[in-house]
Order: C-alpha cells, then structure tokens, then sequence
C-alpha cells in the first residue's frame, strides 16, 4: 500500500481531492451500497465471485494511495455488508465449498493486489488525518473481519415434524440396541452353559480313568446327562465317577425306583466276574 506522510497541506488536499473525484466518478456509487445480484448470501444460495468482484474492486481503490475519513466509511461499509452472508469457493471445480463472505473477499483482495493483505493494509492506514469516528471504524473493520472469518454454518430450527421423526428414530434405536444386548446376554449365558456342560463332561470322563472295570465293561451304556455329567448303566446299576453305585428295582407298577446307594471298587465281585446283577 502506498502511504505519504509528508505532504504540505496544498499538495495533500490537491491529491485528496483528485483521488476522489476519480474514484467517486469510476468505482464508486453512493455510499458504495451495492447490490447483490446473484446467491441471497445465505448459506443454501452463497454468493459467486462475479457477486464480490465490484465490491472487492472498490476496497483496492479506497485503500490505495491516500486514505481519508470518506475512504473508510466505504471500507467500513463494505466489510459490515459482507459479516454474515456466505459465498462459494470453486476453486477446485470438483470440490466447491462454502465459506464466510469475508474469506472470500479477504482472498480475493490479496489475490487483485498480488499478494498484498487486507487485513495488513486496513492496519496501516495513518490515523493523522481521520477524524476520531473514522480511527474507530477502522479498528471496527479490523474486528468485524475477525468475526465475519469465524462465521460458521447456521443452525436451521427444526419443525416439530422433523423433531418427531428424530426422537422415534431414537427410540427405534434405543429398543433395537436394548434388544440387542438382550440377545447378546443369552447368547453369552447358553456359551458360557455349553461351556460348562463340557468341562463337567471332560473332567468326568477324566474321573473314569480311575475306573477302567466299567469303561471296559461289554454290557455297559453311556449315559450323558444335561449337565454334563457322565454315568455308565449296567443292567440295573448305575455307576457314577465318584466312586458310587446306585442299584434300581420295580415297584408294584412296574417302574423302576431307586433302591440303594453304595460304593464300589474295580475288585468287587461283579466286576470279576463279569456279573454286573445285584449281588
């Protein structure tokens, strides 16, 4: 940006006056408010470059060579125009995006001006000659490009249809997770059951190691029950890895009942025998 300092009062006002009557008959229109011609500015229709580009074109204008209170008032003008509309970045043509109006203008500002920075040029303008409203707009410019670059998406209030079909998505969602972890604790309970069932079974049949009479008998049968737990029947005693025999008899109706529980040993006489009947 160009800046002068040291200029008599004559050549300071003769500077003045041509870069405004220039800039007033080629740029500018009254009170520089312009009208937004394409996108509203919202950010479902942002606004398109060929939107900002007049107005971007008049902020190189006023902050280039002298700066006085009316320049700023444009400057200022400007900016607050801009705080809280959005505009499109199409750069990238396969990935457009929205941004706050103000990064666009920012951007597009340094790019007209070849690098130069907007927010650096507002900064340095001399406060010698603005009067005190206009050395406050210009801090006040400063701090509405922070706000307008920290713009963010809109919160779009939802109707109460759209609010009712959120929470009975989150019910549905609620009793399907709950569901869910039902199934998956009975499923957790029948595995950790199955398991148990066959370490009872393993560590039976273990057992029967000790009892290599009844494993080897020829008459004997396997019976596995519920819990795991394995018996071996011959004829009318069952036999049990504990070391017990249970003997059955008939009662009156022809049904088989419990009758005694005693121990047993591999050098009992059935097993010598071969004859696993009462004794």
């Amino acid at each position: 940006m160009k800046k002068l300092y040291f200029l008599n009062e004559e050549e300071s006002n003769r500077i003045l006056n041509l870069h405004k009557d220039a800039t007033k008959r080629q740029y500018l229109t009254e009170n520089n408010k312009k009208l937004i011609t394409e996108g509203t500015g919202a950010y479902s229709s942002p606004l398109t470059d060929e939107d900002l580009d007049s107005d971007v074109n008049s902020l190189v204008i006023e902050l280039d060579g002298w700066v006085d209170d009316d320049n700023i008032e444009n400057v200022y003008d400007i900016i607050k125009k801009y705080l809280n509309l959005f505009a499109i970045n199409d750069d990238i043509m396969d990935a457009p995006t929205i941004e706050p109006a103000i990064k666009r203008i920012v951007y597009l500002y340094n790019l007209d001006e070849n690098g130069g920075n907007l927010v650096e040029d507002i900064d340095d303008v001399g406060e010698t000659t603005l009067d005190t409203t206009s050395i406050k707009k210009k801090n006040q410019i400063g701090q509405m490009i922070t706000k307008g670059l920290a713009l963010v998406k809109p919160v779009v209030p939802k109707t109460p249809a759209e609010i009712a079909k959120e929470n009975e998505k989150i019910a549905k969602d609620k009793a399907a997770a709950a569901a869910a972890a039902t199934a998956k604790t009975v499923t957790d309970k029948t595995a950790a059951a199955a398991a148990a069932v066959s370490k009872k079974t393993a560590d039976t049949r273990e057992a029967w190691k000790k009892f290599p009479c009844v494993l080897n008998h020829n008459l004997r049968k396997e019976e596995i029950f519920t819990d795991g737990g394995v018996t071996y029947l011959i004829n009318d005693v069952n036999y049990f890895s504990n070391g017990k025999k249970v003997t059955y008899v008939k009662d009156e109706n022809g049904d088989w009942q419990k009758d005694t529980i005693e121990p047993f040993t591999c050098n009992d006489r059935e097993f010598k025998t071969g004859d696993s009947s009462r004794v």
